[in-house]
């Protein structure tokens, strides 16, 4: 969240990002594919970056993807589901989704 490159996951893996949000929110892609995991799935709904981004892909009926936690907390708490979805069986999860 702070322009890092250095991810910090739900388990303690590290991971080294190519680019910041901020950089990659410039760039075209024909695919973006959000990780599960808390509290992952939180700061992926609270970045403006992102949440531009995937409004972006959306319009350009381009193909975006989630899984685990965050479907239910990154896209459907930014209206960012058509039709049905998935995610994590987890009640709050599931009651978060379009019906």
């Amino acid at each position: 969240p702070d322009g890092d490159l250095v991810c910090k996951m739900s388990r303690n893996i590290k991971f080294l990002a190519d680019a910041t949000m901020k950089d990659a929110a410039t760039e075209e892609w024909d695919l973006i594919a959000l990780p599960g995991g808390m509290p992952g799935a939180e700061y992926l709904r609270d970045s403006k970056d992102l949440v531009a981004l995937l409004e972006k892909q959306k319009s350009a009926g381009k193909l975006y993807a989630a899984c685990c936690a965050a479907p239910a907390v990154a896209l459907a708490s930014n209206n960012l589901i058509e039709g049905s979805a998935t995610c994590y069986p987890a009640p709050a999860f599931r009651a978060a989704l379009p019906e």
